[in-house]
């Protein structure tokens, strides 16, 4: 006869059928890494109105369209299976409950006429807004939903030193980073967080400064990945190096019709099984080349 435990409820089905012996009991890593003390302090969880909660836009993304579906989908049938709990804290300054993390659930919650106590984790660690971005990062940072224009403008809010450098250079410069994706027809535009980042660690401000002053100016809307990496190909890669000089790269990217060239990098690149920004660099080097003649 099986044994189960007083606290335990037997549970028919797929589930209650399965064996024992075929679970696995969670285990602790055979080789964990070195540990620290825990940043902060455990959670309370609490009940509150999801209706008296509020939301710091300074760093929280919008609502999109796929976001109003999603908060449709709770509010025609909310699944407590799925429930997640909102992610709160106290800010003390303004003598609220603010929400770092949660903000579609608590939507839908308040939306629905059946629910008026919703369980979220208030955390009393966090005192204001900065702490709360900061912590809306680490919570989001493997989360494919979260888009990097929203991981951008929370970094930005918590004062992350590679947030913080790439805004300072786009003010210098004079490219824009919109902080929703709305505005990507704008000139000189760019969206590529993930890539523009990766470019500021992998040739530091001065390189990634260089790329940028190549590519602002010459009515690129918006500025794509293909570009910046075209353009650092040309800069740094062994295979270009020597072959053009950057003071003269940005007047021959302004002589291009930036349209064709990209429908140009995307068609070639599908026909040679190459990157699109490999076509692309070598699309700018024949231009380049026709101009200033072959080093």
């Amino acid at each position: 006869m099986r044994q189960t435990s007083p606290k335990l409820r037997v549970v028919r089905g797929e589930f209650g059928d399965r064996e024992a012996g075929k679970l696995l009991q969670i285990q602790p890593l055979a080789d964990p890494p070195k540990q620290f003390s825990p940043i902060g302090a455990a959670p309370e969880r609490v009940l509150r109105n999801p209706a008296d909660i509020w939301i710091d836009p300074d760093f929280q993304r919008s609502i999109s369209h796929r976001g109003k579906q999603l908060i449709h989908d709770m509010v025609r049938q909310w699944d407590w299976h799925a429930f997640i709990p909102p992610a709160i804290y106290l800010d003390e300054r303004m003598g609220v409950e603010v929400a770092y993390d949660g903000q579609h659930t608590l939507v839908g919650a308040a939306t629905r006429s059946d629910i008026t106590q919703l369980p979220m984790d208030l955390h009393a660690s966090l005192e204001d807004a900065v702490a709360a971005a900061a912590a809306f990062l680490k919570r989001n940072h493997s989360r494919i939903g979260v888009a990097p224009l929203a991981r951008y403008k929370a970094a930005i809010k918590a004062g992350e030193e590679w947030a913080m450098a790439l805004k300072r250079i786009s003010v210098r410069i004079g490219f824009h980073i919109p902080y929703y994706p709305g505005a990507m027809q704008k000139p000189d535009t760019v969206l590529s967080i993930s890539t523009m980042k990766g470019l500021m660690e992998l040739r530091g401000e001065r390189g990634f400064e260089q790329i940028m002053k190549i590519l602002t100016g010459n009515a690129i809307a918006p500025i794509r990945e293909m570009h910046l990496l075209a353009v650092d190909d040309l800069l740094n890669v062994p295979e270009y190096r020597g072959l053009v000089a950057g003071s003269k790269l940005g007047g021959v990217v302004r002589g291009i019709n930036n349209h064709q060239a990209v429908r140009d990098a995307i068609a070639d690149a599908a026909m040679r099984g190459t990157t699109r920004h490999q076509s692309l660099a070598n699309i700018y080097l024949r231009e380049y080349q026709g101009i200033h003649g072959v080093r």
